[in-house]
């Protein structure tokens, strides 16, 4: 068990050693936002992300396609819906 612990620790050391503490920062709070529903928090810490000149993880680039994967549906569901007001089904038969 202790040569996991260390082992792990070690893992953990060298990904801290490559990515910046300020990336992995930006990673969760993107991350929390993405799964709390707030997808445009998200974007806007992405874009500040790359104002800050950091670099994108795959973690990074992960929440941002789930973030853009909703706000396309989104997008779309909301065209559906302004393209059929005032359309009834007895319309379409």
């Amino acid at each position: 068990m202790w040569g996991h612990s260390l082992g792990s620790r070690m893992c953990q050391q060298h990904v801290l050693a490559l990515v910046p503490l300020q990336v992995i920062s930006y990673n969760a709070d993107m991350s929390t936002c993405e799964r709390s529903g707030q997808w445009q928090v998200a974007m806007l810490l992405f874009h500040e992300l790359h104002q800050q000149h950091l670099e994108s993880t795959s973690v990074t680039s992960s929440v941002i396609t789930r973030c853009g994967r909703f706000l396309l549906t989104k997008v779309v569901l909301q065209s559906k819906s302004e393209c059929c007001k005032g359309v009834s089904v007895s319309h379409w038969n």
